[in-house]
């Protein structure tokens, strides 16, 4: 996610970025972390109340936006994710103010990526008096460093939700997913691969094509089981799947 905390961090809470289209492609990689910052921040203080309150009550189940888009909205399938990861290791790349990661049952050992981390985490302990991060393992790094005590070492599940078209260089993050996913482990992803114009300073488009795209997911070495339901009435090309590690 390393451009992907407002994004993703705003996306994963159900919030989308208002549909305004850039004339022309104005991202870098410094306009999308300042970008993620300030729209992240402003979330955090104003729309976050839902979501901390989840967190406090201890809620391990996924929002409903989840639900619907990774389990089919059934709560069947979302138990035999759960048990899948039980003990095990599951990462959240890209995590943004509030990690997918930090919903999941205890037993589970979780770990986030992020380089804006402590700065959403100290803002989330003075607007809330509570840490998301509190029983997650954090990396405040870009998700293009790759980690090698994680080489071959999450057996559970890697999320990344809405964050690839803000980095800097997305295909080697995903070449770093599939070096952290042990085989049998899940992916769940989800992501806009080509964006109106190119984007805006938030946001690129990250190829050609979503087909494209989705070879590439495959040649990693993950095995699509189902593909995440396209949402309507969007100018960007999305893409998403929950997939197995060969």
């Amino acid at each position: 996610m390393i451009g992907s905390v407002a994004r993703r961090g705003l996306s994963f809470l159900g919030l989308r970025r208002g549909g305004a289209r850039a004339t022309a492609p104005q991202w870098s990689h410094r306009s999308a972390q300042q970008y993620e910052a300030a729209h992240v921040l402003a979330w955090i203080g104003s729309d976050a109340g839902e979501h901390v309150e989840r967190l406090r009550r201890k809620v391990a189940t996924p929002h409903p936006l989840l639900l619907a888009q990774f389990f089919q909205n059934d709560h069947d399938v979302w138990r035999e994710f759960a048990e899948h990861i039980r003990g095990k290791t599951v990462l959240d790349v890209g995590c943004g103010p509030i990690p997918f990661v930090s919903f999941l049952p205890s037993e589970a050992l979780a770990i986030a990526i992020d380089p804006l981390i402590n700065t959403y985490d100290a803002e989330m302990r003075r607007v809330h008096g509570i840490s998301p991060f509190a029983n997650v393992r954090p990396y405040a790094q870009p998700a293009e460093v790759f980690i090698p005590e994680l080489e071959g070492r999450v057996d559970g599940a890697i999320f990344c939700r809405n964050a690839l078209d803000h980095l800097e260089f997305p295909a080697i993050v995903l070449s770093n997913l599939a070096g952290y996913a042990a085989p049998g482990c899940r992916l769940l992803l989800w992501t806009d691969v080509v964006h109106d114009k190119g984007g805006d300073a938030g946001h690129h488009s990250i190829a050609n094509d979503v087909a494209s795209f989705a070879r590439l997911v495959r040649n990693l070495g993950f095995d699509v089981e189902r593909l995440t339901p396209a949402a309507p009435n969007r100018s960007a090309l999305e893409w998403g799947c929950v997939a197995v590690k060969r």
